[in-house]
């Protein structure tokens, strides 16, 4: 396989720019020019920006934007990492994400009960502003070569269910061999 070109520059965006990789290793992430679009409507819009790509994973940011402010928001969206519920049984309530990879892999936030080296998804930060969700979510499981990573999510009280995008799995690929270690950190065991 030909060796990844170097990048010109490291642009620092997000805090998800760097992740602990493999062996405790800090990764800069390679970047992704993409934007998904997964629900357009009067009352919500909700898109994911800011893609990144590192050896053992890929991470982006979820937006949720709302025509009214919702309370509860916060609390609404604690089930994109984790759902408490036994084997991840979903609720009407709450929001969830997921990940599909071309192979049939579904990557979904932790739940009680899950092995700690399942695919899944991490949630590093988010925050809410009245009517404005923005969470930077990493996915713990390395970008294939090819085919379709889908982005998946469902809001039942919000009446969304399955609303899907794509992106190229070969745009996260390349950018993961864009991903260079910040520091030489001894093999861990």
């Amino acid at each position: 396989m030909p060796e990844a070109p170097e990048p010109a520059k490291m642009v620092w965006a997000l805090p998800h720019d760097v992740l602990r990789g493999p062996r405790g290793t800090l990764y800069v992430g390679g970047a992704v020019d993409a934007e998904l679009l997964l629900v357009e409507r009067d009352d919500i819009v909700i898109g994911a920006r800011h893609f990144t790509a590192y050896p053992d994973g890929f991470g982006f940011v979820l937006h949720i934007w709302l025509s009214e402010p919702e309370y509860d928001l916060f609390e609404l969206t604690d089930t994109l990492a984790h759902n408490p519920r036994r084997r991840g049984k979903q609720d009407r309530k709450h929001v969830y994400m997921g990940v599909e990879l071309p192979d049939g892999t579904a990557v979904r936030g932790s739940y009680d009960g899950m092995h700690i080296d399942e695919p899944r998804l991490e949630l590093y930060h988010h925050w809410v502003l009245d009517e404005h969700y923005q969470g930077e979510l990493v996915a713990r499981v390395a970008a294939p070569e090819s085919g379709s990573v889908t982005l998946v999510l469902d809001w039942a009280a919000r009446g969304i269910v399955e609303a899907r995008a794509s992106i190229d799995a070969g745009l996260l690929y390349n950018a993961a061999r864009h991903a260079r270690p910040l520091f030489a950190v001894a093999d861990r065991p």
